[in-house]
């Protein structure tokens, strides 16, 4: 999905130069053995994070440290505002469950443990 939202120009800089090295998946997948992708939609159509053992890497599911606290407050640039609430807290209570650690990469502390 995120590759057909994708512009063109983005396309021609970042993913058609990579030729055959890009791996286009959908949904959730094993990258390589231990590194998962998850489909995490909301922010764009097919965002994904990336999981590594209990450690999820949430790239923009999670945007600021009170979303945490409160998974429903909105982000300006998500596409899908409601759909991005969805999936945050969804994830957060996986990982919470799972008392994982996300690592962001918009906190200045960049690893939270959740779930105690």
């Amino acid at each position: 999905a995120e590759v057909e939202a994708a512009e063109e120009a983005a396309l021609d800089r970042f993913v058609r130069p990579l030729g055959e090295r890009v791996q286009v998946v959908e949904g959730r997948a094993e990258v390589l053995p231990g590194i998962g992708v998850l489909h995490t939609p909301g922010h764009t159509p097919g965002h994904q994070v990336v999981q590594v053992g209990d450690l999820v890497l949430t790239g923009d599911v999670v945007l600021h440290p009170v979303q945490v606290a409160d998974p429903s407050v909105p982000y300006l640039y998500d596409d899908d505002p409601d759909l991005a609430v969805v999936t945050r807290t969804k994830l957060l209570e996986q990982v919470g469950a799972e008392r994982g650690v996300i690592a962001t990469a918009h906190f200045a502390e960049p690893f939270t443990r959740l779930g105690g």
